[in-house]
């Protein structure tokens, strides 16, 4: 796709988790010069492109004010990758800005079982960040939630290169009890150069 704009995509069934806000790809998806905005996911992962299994790259895009919403009543998942989440597939990002995205994880239930991996940029596969800034996000947690990882949590392969110009930002965090925050989480392999 090249120089497309989405916006306003919304996945608001609840009783149906695994719902994407904006693009869900499970082949090969090419995106140049492209905007994804405003996408909302309720119950689901990945606000703005969620990659399952395939093969995404991102080069020159603005991923920006996209949303991720899980909560207890969902089965405590959900709200993961309020910007980007990959499953299981391969991403490459490019020249590009993650910005403005926000993840939220609610406990209804208040039975403190709820793990909610709530991030913005959340890698289960392999990923490549390359010149690209991330910054301007938001997790959030409203009862008893561990929470993780404001702008990248990598669980999978991860290589951000040239760091020079490669700027991850502080990002914000919004929480009502338990919280683990980092802008930058990278408990799996990761290499940086």
């Amino acid at each position: 796709m090249l120089r497309l704009a989405i916006s306003n995509g919304a996945a608001n069934d609840h009783r149906t988790p695994g719902n994407r806000g904006g693009i869900e790809s499970l082949g090969t998806l090419t995106l140049t010069d492209c905007i994804i905005s405003v996408c909302t996911t309720l119950g689901g992962d990945g606000g703005g492109l969620f990659n399952w299994g395939g093969t995404m790259s991102i080069s020159r895009c603005t991923i920006s004010n996209n949303f991720a919403h899980g909560s207890s009543s969902d089965g405590g998942i959900g709200g993961s990758g309020g910007g980007i989440k990959n499953s299981g597939g391969s991403v490459i990002i490019t020249s590009s800005t993650v910005s403005g995205n926000s993840a939220l994880m609610t406990d209804l239930i208040g039975d403190q079982q709820t793990t909610g991996v709530v991030v913005v940029v959340s890698n289960f596969g392999s990923m490549i960040i390359k010149n690209c800034t991330i910054g301007g996000n938001l997790v959030g947690a409203i009862g008893l939630v561990t929470m993780y990882g404001g702008g990248v949590w990598n669980y999978g392969d991860l290589e951000i290169t040239r760091v020079s110009s490669c700027i991850i930002l502080a990002q914000a965090e919004l929480a009502h009890l338990g919280v683990e925050f980092m802008p930058l989480r990278l408990p799996q392999r990761t290499a940086v150069s």
